[in-house]
C-alpha cells in the first residue's frame, strides 16, 4: 500500500508512550485510547488524558508499525472548526534516519489523520492527508460532524470517496487518473464552486456512486460511452446531467471538472 493511501486500523493493537509517562519513575497505565473529533485522546488509569499537542513527542505502535515517532501536531489550517489535528508520523528506516510514514498531500504536508468509527471511537484508523479519506475529511466531510439538517456528515463523506475516484458505479472501479484537478461543492454551505473556474459540471454524488453524469473525467480512461455501457441504469450526458438533476436525484457531493 502507497504512503499516499496508507491506512491503518489501530483499534486491537495501539500502544503510546508519552513524554510524560517516559519521565515519570511509575509511569500510569494506560487506560483507554480513541478518536476525538479529529485528535487522539489518551487516557491513563490516574486520571490524566492527553491530547493532540500534549501527545508531541511520544511514541506511538500501531498493528503493524512499531515504535512511530510523533514529531509535530498542529491543527489543521484548513478546517474551521478548528478540530483536526495533523500528526507528523516519523519511523525509521533500514539506514536509520527518521522519514515520515507519508507521501505529500496536495497542500505539501505530510501529516496523518486520526479518525475513529462514528459508533466507536476506540476503533481508530490513522490515515495520512494526501489518501482520500483524509482529503474528504479536509474538504469539510468529517465524519464525525452533523450536516445542518442534522443528518450524519459521514454521508458526505462516503459521497465523496466515491467522488475523488470517480467511482461512477459505486463499485470500486475508478475512473481517473492520479493530478486531476477537481472542483467540488455541496449544497450544504460546505463547499461552493469556484467562480474564476471554467471546468464544467462532471457529476452528482451520494455513498453509493454517481446519480448521473454529464461527461467522463478521464476519457482514455473510460468514455461516457463506456460509462453508460457499463451503468445503463445511470442518466449520462449534459443534457440528462445538470447540478440541478443531480440535486433532484439525491446528491450530497458535486463536482466539476476539465474534459481532458
Amino acid at each position: 500500500m502507497s504512503k499516499s493511501s496508507l491506512m491503518l486500523a489501530a483499534a486491537i493493537a495501539m500502544s503510546v508512550v508519552s513524554p510524560i509517562a517516559q519521565a515519570a519513575e511509575t509511569p500510569a497505565r494506560i487506560v483507554e485510547i480513541a478518536a476525538e473529533r479529529g485528535d487522539l485522546r489518551v487516557a491513563f488509569a490516574d486520571g490524566r488524558i492527553l491530547r493532540g499537542e500534549d501527545l508531541k513527542g511520544a511514541t506511538i505502535s500501531i498493528a503493524g508499525l512499531k515504535d512511530l515517532k510523533v514529531a509535530d501536531v498542529q491543527v489543521d489550517p484548513t478546517d474551521k472548526q478548528h478540530e483536526i489535528r495533523l500528526f507528523e508520523l516519523l519511523r525509521q528506516d533500514e539506514a536509520g534516519e527518521w522519514r515520515s510514514i507519508c507521501n505529500k498531500a496536495y497542500d505539501g504536508r505530510t501529516s496523518a489523520l486520526v479518525m475513529g468509527d462514528p459508533r466507536d471511537p476506540t476503533r481508530i484508523t490513522i490515515t495520512c492527508a494526501a489518501g482520500n479519506y483524509g482529503k474528504c475529511a479536509r474538504f469539510g466531510y468529517a465524519p464525525w460532524r452533523q450536516a445542518p439538517d442534522g443528518r450524519p456528515m459521514e454521508l458526505w463523506h462516503q459521497a465523496c470517496l466515491k467522488m475523488l475516484p470517480a467511482e461512477y458505479g459505486g463499485n470500486g472501479v475508478p475512473h481517473t487518473v492520479n493530478g486531476m484537478k477537481i472542483d467540488i461543492f455541496d449544497f450544504i454551505g460546505i463547499n461552493t464552486p469556484d467562480s474564476e473556474d471554467e471546468m464544467p459540471f462532471e457529476a452528482g454524488w451520494t455513498p453509493n456512486g454517481a446519480v448521473c453524469v454529464a461527461h467522463a473525467r478521464v476519457p482514455k480512461v473510460a468514455t461516457l460511452a463506456d460509462v453508460a455501457a457499463a451503468f445503463p441504469a445511470l442518466p449520462t450526458g449534459s443534457e440528462h446531467c445538470t447540478q440541478e438533476a443531480a440535486r433532484a436525484a439525491g446528491a450530497l457531493v458535486l463536482n466539476r471538472s476539465l474534459i481532458q
